[in-house]
């Protein structure tokens, strides 16, 4: 029995791989939290080389990977 698919033809509309005209990927960023902070978390089409190639990846903050959180421990409330 053969199965023959054909490719989507919406596959490549929906999810460009073409890297021209985007930003470099940057390095990610250490991102210190306190409790009770927010982060604004950004995702974005970015150019990051890989070897000889340069091709579209998502980024987090304008980097591959995203950013490294350091996020402070709430001290605990002792009930006694």
């Amino acid at each position: 029995m053969h199965h023959h698919t054909q490719p989507d033809p919406l596959a490549t509309e929906s999810f460009p791989t073409d890297p021209a005209g985007l930003p470099e990927a940057g390095r990610p960023a250490l991102l210190e939290l306190a409790p009770g902070d927010t982060l604004d978390l950004t995702v974005g089409p970015v150019a990051k080389r890989l070897g000889a190639t340069t091709v579209r990846m998502l980024g987090y903050n304008g980097s591959i990977p995203g950013p490294t959180l350091k996020v402070a421990r709430a001290a605990r409330s002792s009930s006694t």
